[in-house]
């Protein structure tokens, strides 16, 4: 009778275990199945919108509701639970992933609207670059038509990936899209101000030209003007720089506006020289002076109006 009375106690404790572990296992549930119905949901989405939700999303879907549906169900614990808590195990974390990845196949046709707007914008703000570009940077120009033709092809690839349901192969494909066409817009920009170069350099050397007439006059003048011929040998060896570079197609936009900044330094500093070279610098600082001190005389006799006016009142109230 002990025996049978102990075996019974086992059995209870077993079935016991086996409702607590099943009663917990469902509680854990929640959460995940809070999950996988997001999941489901957003590939209820992706099919009314026509986008092929790939198959082993389609599989992960299904064994997960079906595990799921099996452990809420169930009344006590079996074979069929524990299989349906090996499923659970082995592919909820697959689950992760899936949220991600279907959200952004989601964003697929606004990608693809994007793409193509930017292409349409690239093409016309190339057509016009091009169209007032000179033969020096023909090298600049058939450079950035291979990569505009290039840009199109993969887009077009990318298109017909998802036409045949592959929209995440597209994606791939379709990785650093966007940083590829601004880089494209940048060189276009350079192409842009190449247009330029002609116009900046013929200012740049009027400047100069302008100038160098003023620092005659100083010279004749006796003034030091050593420091300011350096300084004119300077900005016309970067217009030298400025020429050379009009003439590179493979140019660097940034070493364009590098030169273009350095040009605008030695302007700042050849008209500082200038001022201190003529003495206009000590003029500057004269007139400062005089003019601080007509301000302290004019504030001086305003205030010893006031104070005058102050007496005037005291006297009268006494």
């Amino acid at each position: 009778g002990g025996e049978g009375s102990e075996g019974d106690d086992f059995m209870r404790r077993e079935q016991e275990d086996a409702a607590r572990r099943l009663s917990e296992m469902k509680r854990n549930l929640r959460g995940m199945e809070q999950g996988l119905k997001q999941v489901a949901r957003m590939a209820e989405r992706l099919t009314k919108k026509g986008i092929t939700v790939p198959s082993e999303y389609q599989s992960l879907i299904a064994d997960l509701t079906n595990a799921a549906s099996v452990l809420k169900n169930a009344t006590e614990w079996n074979d069929e639970v524990e299989a349906a808590m090996a499923v659970l195990e082995e592919k909820g974390e697959l689950l992760h992933d899936a949220g991600p990845r279907l959200g952004m196949l989601e964003q697929w046709p606004r990608m693809q609207k994007q793409a193509a707007s930017q292409i349409a914008r690239l093409e016309k703000t190339f057509a016009r670059a091009k169209k007032g570009s000179a033969g020096q940077q023909a090298e600049l120009v058939s450079r950035i038509e291979r990569e505009v033709g290039a840009i199109k092809a993969r887009f077009e690839e990318t298109k017909q990936l998802a036409a045949a349901g592959d929209v995440e192969e597209a994606m791939e494909t379709f990785q650093d899209f966007f940083d590829e066409v601004n880089e494209l817009h940048r060189r276009i920009a350079m192409l842009d101000q190449l247009r330029n170069v002609a116009k900046t350099i013929k200012n740049a050397e009027r400047d100069i030209a302008r100038f160098e007439k003023d620092v005659k006059r100083l010279e004749k003048a006796k003034k030091n003007v050593g420091t300011l011929r350096s300084i004119i040998a300077e900005g016309k060896a970067k217009v030298a720089e400025l020429k050379a570079l009009g003439t590179q197609g493979g140019a660097d936009p940034e070493d364009f506006f590098e030169i273009l900044q350095e040009l605008e330094e030695i302007r700042r500093r050849a008209f500082q020289e200038f001022d201190r070279a003529s003495g206009a610098a000590e003029r500057k600082a004269l007139q400062g002076a005089v003019i601080q001190s007509l301000e302290a005389r004019r504030l001086g006799s305003a205030g010893a109006d006031w104070c005058g006016g102050y007496e005037e009142v005291i006297m009268q109230h006494s």
